[in-house]
């Protein structure tokens, strides 16, 4: 973690200039959360939890799956480790791929200088984009303060998709964004949660940025889709990942097999995959994020 004061400076100078803002901006800051959900009321002591990424340009921010990209970085490391050299593609069909809550892939990519919110997300072989407007969160400032992670925040309480929500942002990190769809306040949100404590949103670290990028739409040509399309598709996909994959391909073409990567990052094929694949679409969401469409 990088020293507060010293950051707040590097931060407060990009928006000293006038620059209009862009879509594909430099990646100044990555912020780690920890994203708690209670899924299943009925199960409440198994949340799902994973730790996730939301990297911030001077106006934009993407939120995205930390598990998952550093599951994928151990398993490049390795193949080079094993190869020797760089990782080479195997030939082959397509296979259906179906990935546990906590390995979910969905990206969410903020502009709020178009009041825009994109989800990229993916079902098996298919790219998927929903675009939307950032959500509006009615948002009122409240004069309680506290201090997370070092940055003295103040409380603003709102309401969206059925739940109302309590967070907490800075103004010493000039970011309108936040994890999720969450946004639209003065300053970055450092933590979120309902007010029932069933999804949470809790800051761990701000790092400088070291790696070289852009905050920027994700390159290919998704498909085009509405969120309540999509996740009629993806509840389809879950029952049967290998009939929706093989509807993608020439007639003719081989099954496409399944796969399942379950929470660790762990990838199980075969026998194994379609029991986990069962048990997967078994397993109950009775309290989504979002309890009403907006």
């Amino acid at each position: 973690m990088i020293g507060n004061k010293i950051f707040v400076l590097v931060i407060c100078s990009f928006y000293s200039l006038d620059v209009v803002a862009q879509i594909n901006e430099p990646i100044l800051a990555t912020a780690t959360y920890k994203f708690i959900h209670v899924n299943d009321t009925n199960n409440r002591t198994n949340p799902i939890k994973i730790e996730m990424f939301l990297r911030l340009g001077k106006t934009n921010s993407v939120y995205s799956n930390a598990s998952l990209e550093t599951k994928i970085k151990e398993e490049r490391r390795k193949a080079e480790q094993t190869s020797s050299g760089p990782i080479r593609s195997v030939q082959g069909g397509p296979i259906a791929v179906v990935s546990s809550a906590e390995m979910n892939s969905d990206y969410f990519f903020q502009i709020p200088s178009k009041k825009q919110l994109i989800r990229y997300a993916n079902l098996g072989i298919q790219d998927y984009k929903m675009a939307m407007t950032l959500p509006d969160f009615k948002w009122v400032i409240e004069s309680d303060t506290r201090t997370i992670g070092n940055f003295v925040c103040q409380k603003a309480v709102g309401n969206y998709a059925g739940r109302q929500w309590i967070a907490w942002f800075t103004t010493e990190l000039p970011f309108q964004s936040g994890p999720w769809k969450l946004g639209g306040l003065p300053g970055l949100i450092l933590e979120a949660r309902d007010a029932k404590n069933e999804v949470q949103f809790i800051f761990k670290e701000l790092f400088k940025n070291t790696e070289q990028g852009n905050i920027e739409p994700i390159p290919g040509k998704p498909v085009a889709i509405s969120e309540s399309a999509f996740e009629k598709s993806k509840k389809n996909f879950e029952l049967d990942p290998s009939g929706t994959v093989q509807a993608f391909l020439p007639p003719g073409s081989e099954p496409a097999p399944s796969v399942y990567t379950d929470a660790s990052g762990k990838m199980l094929t075969g026998n194994e995959a379609k029991a986990a694949i069962k048990k997967n679409a078994n397993r109950k969401t009775n309290n989504p994020i979002e309890l009403v469409n907006n």
